[in-house]
């Protein structure tokens, strides 16, 4: 039930209401006297006309005769409708949202334009492309409504909730699923709910049960009100299994109620036979929340409930004990708000649904032995692969009905771009080897390793495989990646595979296996063994002079062109020597051992500029040459800057040179980077750090 206040549920059942109605017709507004009295009608249902169904998808529908509403003619259709029911509450008005529809036909008539509107349930009826997919049930709905341009009005934590809601399900190329419509259908029955749009035109997917939203009173429906004289309700579920070409059915330990068929849904298909039961067992349990007396009422004209809403019928004729379940409803603005709630009764389910367990099912096999079948992957979340990385891109399984040639087909649609190689002179961008390494069953093929060269961009890359004589067994094929030069991203269907052979199933029975895998971060041992003492003996060696480490040289004269570089090396440690100051600097420098001052952007004057040197271990002190800069030191990589207060670091506050050159050798850590602030006029000459290294 939409959320009103206790006045209006209490205006709801007062003998004389007064009922308002506004809108929109795209940016044109509305009220009450712009329609046809009678003709405002807005009505939906969650289940069909006889009984309680889960897995309905029904289109919301408005219609109306609207008069002297300024919309030239020919532009009514595609435009969209938000109307709003109110009833006045204590001299305001209080209104609830109808939802959002959108103009399917016009017609102009005499009484005025004759509009019929559908909500966004609608926009479900397209094509489905039938690819494989596989995710658990907030992710399957959210890929349909991102296809269909509609809004997901349901939270990831919500849809775990649901039952088979936190499982991955899997929908194979072999359905019977024509359109987005039939996929949130079969995915809403898998989950034991209805689905449909709310009233801000969001999808959601609701379960039968819970707490009565609302007791109607006398009062509160009109004389004419009906109630059946039994609960409906299930204790038996039939399920069509295509592997086995039979029809299993479910029951409770008292089975002596309707039966519910739920067909070939094809989430509950594919898996071991203890998954399938496992599943289609949460289906019947949530079953169990239908127990409801079927009803028809009418109030006197307020919108208030939902679709799904527990009422309890009081007075009169009603027993006021039993619940009672909106399942469709007809609001008629100025007439009367009709709702209805239906079901089967249980005496009359036939003997046969219950001695008949396993029916011989009824299918067709559709695939004929000798003809050409298919199993199709395509990625439906984003995927990278770093400069040298190598990443599995493919993974998926086929099953073989008898020994024969199997063909594989890849496509590939890559962004990729270059790594830049820079040394102290010189700048360049080198070519990018893409090498693909594939795996039959686990084991890596080498009699073909195919690799392409590129450069920045993107790019197609075409692949095929062929397996000469595949068994008849259930294959996994992997397909990986390694990038050499750049990294490559690939965007949603940005990689698709196609296995196809005349002896090939749609899909084969889950072989039992479970592949997992993990990345493990590096392992500190500081925590672990924050306790320990060690004893070091120190000594002072001279390095060779050959050594690299001995002299670290930087040339800034490409990146600042202008004024000569004074580098010069220490094997005592790091020293950075260039001349800069705030006008010369370009916004947050970093100081690199081989690639010298690294930054972009322009220069802004009179802003504050840093100069951040590369990380380095080993410092026992540091001393700088500057003008008016204050320094920092970071040991956490740059998450926080301290300076030294001749006790601790303080988080936030800065250090003069004087104060940089007192800090002892006892208080620095074993990594840290310097930075330097360049306010107003001030510069930087040289930093050189005592023992530390890149």
């Amino acid at each position: 039930m939409y959320n009103v206040s206790d006045e209006y549920k209490a205006a709801m059942r007062s003998p004389e209401q007064v009922h308002t109605l506004r809108g929109s017709i795209g940016t044109v507004e509305f009220d009450e006297n712009h329609i046809v009295r009678g003709s405002f009608v807005v009505s939906n249902q969650c289940s069909d006309s006889a009984e309680v169904k889960i897995g309905q998808v029904y289109v919301g529908e408005l219609k109306g005769t609207f008069i002297n509403v300024q919309i030239p003619r020919y532009s009514w259709k595609g435009l969209r409708i938000t109307p709003y029911a109110g009833i006045v509450v204590g001299g305001t008005t209080e209104e609830v949202p109808l939802g959002i529809y959108t103009i399917e036909q016009a017609e102009w008539k005499v009484s005025g334009v004759a509009v019929t509107a559908y909500d966004n349930m609608a926009k479900f009826d397209k094509v489905f492309n039938k690819l494989q997919i596989t995710g658990e049930a907030y992710m399957l709905a959210n890929e349909a409504c991102s296809k269909c341009g509609v809004t997901l009005g349901c939270t990831k934590e919500e849809m775990a909730a649901l039952p088979n809601g936190a499982v991955d399900l899997a929908v194979y190329p072999e359905n019977d699923i024509e359109t987005w419509r039939d996929f949130i259908s079969w995915l809403a029955q898998t989950l034991g709910c209805f689905a449909t749009i709310d009233r801000a035109g969001q999808l959601i997917f609701r379960q039968y049960g819970g707490e009565p939203a609302d007791t109607i009173e006398m009062n509160g429906r009109t004389a004419d009100a009906a109630f059946s004289d039994f609960e409906t309700r299930y204790t038996g579920m039939s399920v069509v299994d295509k592997e086995t070409k039979t029809t299993n059915y479910y029951c409770v330990t008292t089975d002596d109620g309707l039966t519910y068929n739920l067909g070939s849904n094809p989430f509950l298909q594919y898996g071991t036979d203890e998954m399938k039961k496992t599943r289609r067992l949460a289906v019947l349990s949530a079953l169990q929340a239908i127990r409801y007396v079927p009803f028809s009422a009418d109030a006197a004209g307020s919108p208030a409930y939902d679709l799904g809403d527990v009422l309890v019928f009081s007075g009169g004729i009603a027993d006021g004990k039993r619940q009672s379940v909106l399942t469709q409803f007809e609001y008629i603005y100025g007439v009367k708000y009709r709702m209805k709630g239906v079901g089967k009764n249980p005496a009359l389910a036939t003997g046969k649904s219950k001695t008949d367990k396993d029916i011989s099912g009824l299918m067709s096999n559709r695939q004929a032995d000798d003809g050409t079948n298919y199993t199709v992957y395509t990625n439906i979340e984003p995927a990278a692969i770093g400069n040298g990385e190598k990443k599995q891109v493919i993974d998926m399984r086929f099953a073989v009905q008898k020994r024969s040639h199997v063909t594989v087909e890849m496509e590939f649609l890559p962004k990729v771009e270059a790594s830049e190689n820079e040394d102290a002179d010189t700048f360049s961008v080198g070519d990018i080897v893409c090498e693909v390494t594939y795996y039959l069953n686990g084991e890596e093929m080498t009699d073909r390793y195919p690799a392409e060269t590129w450069q920045d961009g993107r790019h197609v890359l075409t692949l095929r495989y062929d397996i000469q004589a595949a068994e008849e067994r259930i294959h996994t094929w992997g397909v990986w990646m390694k990038m050499t030069g750049g990294r490559a991203s690939f965007t949603k269907y940005g990689i698709h595979c196609v296995i196809a052979g005349t002896g090939l199933a749609g899909s084969g029975t889950w072989d039992g296996n479970i592949r997992v895998a993990d990345e493990i971060e590096r392992l500190s041992f500081n925590t672990m063994f924050a306790d320990l003492i060690d004893t070091v003996e120190t000594s002072t060696h001279v390095p060779a002079a050959e050594r690299a480490a001995d002299t670290v040289e930087f040339s800034f004269s490409q990146m600042f062109g202008g004024f000569a570089d004074e580098a010069a090396g220490s094997s005592d440690g790091m020293f950075f020597s260039p001349w800069v100051n705030n006008d010369m600097v370009m916004t947050d420098c970093t100081v690199d051992e081989a690639k010298g001052w690294i930054g972009a952007g322009t220069t802004v004057l009179g802003t504050e500029k840093h100069v951040t040197t590369e990380e380095m271990t080993g410092v026992t002190g540091v001393s700088v040459m500057c003008a008016g800069a204050v320094l920092q030191a970071s040991f956490d990589g740059g998450e926080t800057w301290k300076a030294y207060d001749g006790q601790a670091w303080m988080e936030g506050k800065a250090m003069t040179e004087e104060q940089l050159a007192a800090v002892p050798a006892s208080a620095w850590q074993e990594r840290v980077k310097l930075r330097a602030l360049l306010e107003d006029n001030a510069s930087l000459f040289s930093i050189t750090a005592y023992g530390g290294i890149v």
